[in-house]
């Protein structure tokens, strides 16, 4: 990669950090591309998981909110950058079920909160509002559908 291109890819970078208010920070170890992308195209709207090289994502991170995940970028590495520190988590999530062993949590950041990775992980395991939603329409399906049964055999027990 050229000085120049290098330059752009910061100047780029540093423009999304401004635009999202999450930063995970993923270590990861031979992590098959097939997983990786499987995990850009399922990460959440507003979401984006990217990979950038250590010394530019530190010149990226100097001077914003984000600084102090310096400290804690020494292997390599994956980003996950996002609107919403739920959406973050949950696009986390993918990584922690399919590539457990080639992952690992390191930290996360918002504009002025850093988190621990035992507390990404907790927020990664609760399930989204859409499958919580889902859970609860089913329930009230078997609910109602178990009470036309109850009616239909009394009915049918008297007629």
């Amino acid at each position: 990669m050229l000085k120049q291109e290098k330059k752009d890819l910061v100047v780029t970078f540093k423009e999304e950090l401004k635009q999202k208010n999450i930063v995970l920070l993923l270590e990861h170890k031979k992590l098959p591309f097939d997983i990786f992308d499987k995990a850009r195209r399922s990460a959440k709207s507003g979401t984006k998981i990217m990979k950038i090289k250590n010394k530019l994502a530190k010149i990226a991170f100097d001077g914003t909110n984000y600084s102090a995940l310096n400290a804690h970028i020494k292997q390599e590495r994956l980003l996950i950058l996002s609107d919403d520190l739920f959406k973050a988590c949950q696009s986390a999530r993918f990584f922690l079920d399919e590539a457990k062993e080639n992952v690992k949590i390191n930290i996360a950041a918002s504009e002025n909160e850093i988190f621990e990775p035992h507390t990404i992980v907790d927020l990664s395991r609760i399930s989204s509002k859409e499958e919580l939603q889902s859970n609860l329409l089913r329930a009230i399906k078997v609910v109602g559908e178990n009470m036309l049964r109850v009616l239909k055999a009394k009915a049918d027990a008297q007629g």
